[in-house]
């Protein structure tokens, strides 16, 4: 009887990891539309490592090790968003979705009449929010609608002082006067008192 030995030689198998990417990015605007945007995926440094032009969607498929910021926006856009603690996870991408306006603000890209953005939310003294009141201002007939959180986005010209008259239903009208100096953001809570 013969016996047969086979002899087994074992080879260093070659195994490659498959290709994933990091990170899965959708931008859109708040009227879920592709938002374009630069974007910046930053050390833990604060080093930018890579820099991306996107439009709706993005991926980061590498990384550094560590942890990381994606920037959305330019740095100098006062509206730009940053997406914390991003970092390589192997075989498990991360997909993120993010809402950006884009910048409104005098110098970030905007085209807009040289103004002041006026923000303004009506509320009762007892703190309700006014969302049937009415904003005009001199030397307009039209009249502007609070949306149901009782707030008004309005702009005044660089350099002009305008007078606005708030009303409701059930309460006692109020005149604000707003003066603009250059490129400002201005913000006010009108209280208006029970007639």
């Amino acid at each position: 009887m013969r016996v047969l030995l086979a002899i087994v030689v074992l080879l260093p198998l070659r195994v490659a990891a498959a290709d994933f990417c990091a990170v899965y990015l959708t931008i859109h605007t708040s009227g879920g539309k592709p938002a374009s945007a630069p974007v910046e995926l930053i050390d833990s440094d604060g080093h930018v490592e890579q820099s991306f032009s996107a439009h709706g969607k993005l991926e980061i498929c590498d990384m550094a090790f560590g942890v990381h910021t994606i920037r959305i926006g330019p740095s100098s856009c006062s509206q730009y968003l940053e997406i914390h603690n991003v970092a390589l996870v192997y075989g498990s991408p991360r997909s993120i979705t993010a809402v950006w306006d884009g910048c409104w603000s005098q110098g970030d890209g905007i085209v807009i009449p040289p103004s002041c953005l006026a923000r303004f939310r009506v509320v009762s003294t007892a703190g309700l929010k006014l969302g049937d009141a009415e904003a005009y201002w001199e030397g307009e007939e039209f009249h502007q609608h609070a949306d149901s959180f009782g707030r008004f986005f309005l702009s005044v010209a660089n350099g002009a002082n305008r007078k606005f008259t708030f009303s409701a239903p059930g309460y006692t009208d109020q005149e604000v006067n707003v003066v603009c100096q250059r490129y400002e953001n201005i913000e006010r809570v009108i209280k208006m008192a029970p007639k």
